[in-house]
Formats: C-alpha cells, sequence, structure tokens
C-alpha cells in the first residue's frame, strides 16, 4: 500500500501502542543499530536505539508522518534526514549503508493476493540488502500473524476507521514467523537471530481501553524481531 492519505492518518499514536512496542524494541536492539542507518517506511516513530548512529535517513510516503517524526530515547548523535517517497519505488544506491530498518513496514505490503504481496516483500528485501555494505545488518519488526488475528483485525476495523477518519479499512497482511524466514532466504540473507515477543504488556495500557485476559492476548498478537546479516 502506497497512498499518503491513509498513514496521515495514522502520524498520531492514538492507542498508547507506540510507546510499548518502543520500550520492548530499543531494549533489545541496543548496539544493533549502527554507523549509516536507513529506515524505510519510517513513520513518525523511530523505536530502536539509534545511539551507535553516524547517519540516519528516514523515508516514507507520509509527510505527516515525517513531519511529526520523534526518537524513542532522543534524537541520535548525527545528521538526521528524510525523504517523502515509497520505498517500493525508490533507487537505493548499492552498498551505502551499515544498518538497514524495517519496523512495522511488510504488513503494509499485502494489500491483494498472497502471491503477490509475498513478492513484493522479496523485493524489497533483496533491495535492502543490495543497500548494505559488507557486514551490514538489516532490522526487520512484524507483528506475527497468529489464528485469531484476522477476526481481531475485522472486529476493531469500525473503530480505526471512526478513530482516524478513514472511509475505508485497507486491513494489512501479517506474516508468520515462518513466512518472514523464508522471504528474507529468498531475498539473499542467511540464517537470523530472532527474537519472538509476546505483547502482553498491552492488557495494562489504559488508553486502549480493552481489558483482555493475558491468554488471550498472547493468541491475538506478538512481535517478531529479525536481525539479518548480509552474506559475504
Amino acid at each position: 500500500m502506497s497512498d499518503p492519505t491513509y498513514f496521515d492518518g495514522w502520524s498520531t499514536d492514538l492507542y498508547g501502542e507506540d510507546l510499548l512496542f518502543q520500550r520492548t524494541i530499543h531494549r533489545l536492539t541496543g548496539g544493533v543499530v549502527r554507523g549509516a542507518v536507513l529506515d524505510l517506511g519510517c513513520g513518525s516513530r523511530v523505536h530502536y536505539d539509534v545511539s551507535r548512529a553516524e547517519r540516519w535517513l528516514g523515508l516514507d510516503v507520509s509527510q505527516a508522518m515525517l513531519d511529526d517524526l520523534r526518537f524513542f530515547g532522543g534524537p541520535p548523535p548525527c545528521r538526521v534526514a528524510t525523504q517523502r517517497v515509497s520505498c517500493l519505488d525508490v533507487e537505493l544506491p548499492a552498498a551505502s549503508f551499515d544498518t538497514v530498518c524495517a519496523i512495522f513496514l511488510l504488513h503494509h505490503l499485502g494489500q491483494d493476493s498472497t502471491r503477490r504481496s509475498r513478492a513484493r516483500v522479496v523485493a524489497l528485501l533483496a533491495k535492502a540488502r543490495r543497500s548494505l555494505r559488507p557486514d551490514g545488518k538489516l532490522l526487520v519488526a512484524e507483528n506475527a500473524a497468529r489464528a485469531l488475528e484476522w477476526p481481531y483485525h475485522l472486529a476493531y476495523a469500525p473503530l480505526y476507521r471512526w478513530f482516524h477518519r478513514h472511509r475505508a479499512v485497507e486491513l494489512p497482511h501479517f506474516w508468520t514467523r515462518k513466512q518472514l524466514l523464508a522471504m528474507a532466504r529468498e531475498a539473499g540473507f542467511g540464517e537470523a537471530v530472532l527474537a519472538e515477543i509476546p505483547i502482553r504488556e498491552r492488557i495494562a495500557n489504559p488508553m486502549t481501553g480493552i481489558a483482555l485476559p493475558p491468554v488471550l492476548i498472547d493468541r491475538l498478537q506478538r512481535m517478531t524481531l529479525l536481525v539479518l546479516d548480509k552474506p559475504a
């Protein structure tokens, strides 16, 4: 999906979920993100630790997202630049970045058939691999698909539409851990350092107004975090 008006409506965290994701990702990515950093679909919130970044470039299709850009824990100690562009269309220079980040981006690439959605994800991951320098790393965070995920999102589609003033809600395509790893291998990456984290913290978030039991939250949603090395 590359409609900027859709993402403009999500430029503000209305549910408080961003803070919960930021805490978890920031804690787990200390020292991973370094050197020249490229963030694909950076959105309005940068979740990971940027303390070792020497240059940071964020790409997003939504200008509203870029205008509200904030870094968890404060901005990086380096030059920050942004560009309004679709990650699917942008041409990236080869071997130019030490770290490429795709945080909650890949599920937005799946809006039609699974085959075409998968092809878009693989193409983007391959583009990211080519842009990495030797020994570079790709950091991916995604909401991992679960059996109850689609009913959950279908039930909350009217709320999403009302909160964000959307005339329609385009439900994203969430990928399983197995699918993410397979697409990464097809794009040319090797084995991944993997973490799968239950987002149980969300039940304690007063902004959601939802009090679901932990066992149901665990079945509804987990976050998959991948750190992929560029093969030699």
